[in-house]
């Protein structure tokens, strides 16, 4: 068994939805590794070759996978979270045990991922977006819902080199 156990630290609320919660965990061991054949096994996931880590979904929640962090967000409740964890580990050890069939896809999507977002948004939290919080614009943005041009502090001359910045990311 390549992963022993995922360690839950922390339990809180979602930034971007205040009804969710999101998990913080640590594996028992870096999983960094295995992040490409999980990349080659989900299509749909989004693999960062610079930190390196994973983005996939499962239902309705986001699972951020990295070398020795796993968060998941947009979770119902703990059972939920709980749940998703046992999964996650399950199939990070199904994927290690196949890995000699498994193709390892080392390409790095070029999609923006929250963090990346909110890290570069003015962060004012100024509400003018409809949204309470930049990170529930980064989140949505993501998703499709917004356009940088929804972010009406990116529209004025203080910002238009953090927005050229994002356009050119994007």
């Amino acid at each position: 068994m390549f992963l022993k156990k995922i360690e839950i630290e922390a339990i809180r609320r979602c930034g971007a939805d205040k009804t969710k919660i999101r998990f913080r965990t640590r594996p028992s061991t870096d999983i960094s590794e295995i992040l490409p054949y999980l990349n080659a096994t989900y299509p749909d996931s989004i693999y960062y070759a610079k930190k390196p880590s994973l983005e996939l979904k499962k239902d309705d929640a986001v699972i951020l996978l990295e070398s020795e962090a796993i968060v998941l967000n947009e979770l119902s409740n703990t059972t939920q979270g709980i749940k998703f964890v046992d999964w996650v580990k399950d199939e990070i050890n199904r994927v290690y045990k196949n890995k000699d069939q498994i193709e390892p896809d080392y390409t790095s999507k070029e999609n923006l991922s929250v963090p990346e977002l909110y890290k570069n948004l003015p962060q004012l939290n100024c509400g003018k977006c409809g949204e309470v919080t930049c990170l529930a614009f980064a989140t949505k943005f993501v998703k499709g819902e917004y356009q940088l041009e929804d972010c009406s502090p990116l529209l004025t001359a203080k910002y238009k080199k953090v927005k050229k910045r994002l356009e050119d990311y994007i």
